[in-house]
């Protein structure tokens, strides 16, 4: 924050410390009129919903379009989702790896959400989000827990489902072998005990999908002898 020059009306609305419909038409129209367009932008409206804690009803849906519209459609590469936007999404909101607020980790779930394909980068670091909340009592998901710390419980399942785009018909999914390794290390912290009695047949329906080697993954990226390789 003591990097960030602010100037009216985003100073103001920092000072008041409320993000009500008033608020959000002055954002609109005089600080964000086309929407957020850049870094430091971002970096603004990062601020504005860090600084304020009275948000009325409106706030959400406003920050979390406002958001996703510029990671997915106006921060390179426009329209799609790679390492590089999770490593700037990890930096704009979990410093630590620990997401604080659900509004946050919603906007991580609208921008996956909006793309075609997400990498297992931005998977991994998601789903590492319910780890933090099982281990540590710390994070987004750490606040809907009742007491239930440690146990991994049917919420918790659903939205490991939704994530990983497991229907409910399906019997098994194959995932990376860096996503499986996420879902191991949050069994490995849960209570056993604790657990909702659909977590093992949850588990055991997603396994890891086989890696090539690294010579087989090189063979297929060479291109055919005796053709031209040409650069999309």
């Amino acid at each position: 924050m003591s990097e960030l020059r602010l100037s009216f009306p985003a100073s103001a609305i920092i000072a008041r410390g409320r993000l009500t419909g008033h608020e959000i038409d002055l954002l609109k129209n005089e600080v964000f009129p086309e929407g957020v367009v850049d870094d430091d932008g971002a970096t603004l409206l990062f601020a504005i919903n860090n600084s304020c804690r009275q948000a009325g009803p409106d706030w959400a849906d406003y920050f979390l379009d406002t958001m996703s519209t510029f990671v997915f459609k106006r921060l390179a590469p426009q329209g799609l989702l790679d390492d590089t936007k999770t490593l700037w999404l990890e930096r704009m909101l979990a410093a630590d790896g620990i997401v604080s607020t659900e509004l946050e980790l919603r906007l991580l779930l609208q921008v996956m959400d909006l793309a075609p394909e997400v990498p297992d980068s931005l998977k991994v670091f998601v789903l590492s989000q319910l780890r933090h909340a099982i281990h540590g009592g710390s994070g987004a998901l750490a606040g809907r827990r009742h007491g239930q710390q440690r146990g991994i419980s049917s919420a918790d399942i659903d939205f490991l489902r939704t994530l990983l785009g497991l229907q409910e018909e399906e019997r098994q999914i194959s995932v990376s072998p860096a996503v499986h390794r996420v879902l191991l290390s949050i069994d490995a912290v849960s209570n056993p005990a604790l657990n909702d009695r659909e977590w093992v047949p949850f588990l055991y329906s997603v396994r890891a999908a086989a890696t090539a080697p690294a010579h087989v993954a090189a063979q297929k990226r060479r291109p055919p002898a005796g053709r031209a390789f040409i650069a999309a």
